[in-house]
């Protein structure tokens, strides 16, 4: 038997509980984040790498202003292609 144990099972409702009560709260993206879920919001957020995540996929990339405003900032790895 592969299937998922009883703790992952409860793990997995506690999350879609949450998931009910957040709903319109602009917060289930953050939830899904943390609890690994990626696969909820689209296949192209299931398809990350750990590599990617790890680099800041996840994230916004810093608008190009911040980086006027204080000159120690960086841009997450992930997100340094785009200069």
């Amino acid at each position: 038997y592969d299937g998922p144990t009883g703790s992952e099972v409860l793990r997995e409702e506690v999350f879609n509980e949450r998931e009910r009560e957040l709903f319109g709260e602009g917060q289930r993206y953050f939830d899904i984040v943390r609890n690994g879920y990626l696969n909820r919001l689209s296949l192209a957020y299931s398809m990350l790498t750990q590599e990617e995540i790890d680099r800041g996929a996840l994230y916004l990339p810093v608008g190009e202003k911040a980086f006027v405003n204080n000159e120690l900032m960086t841009q997450n790895s992930y997100w340094l292609w785009k200069k």
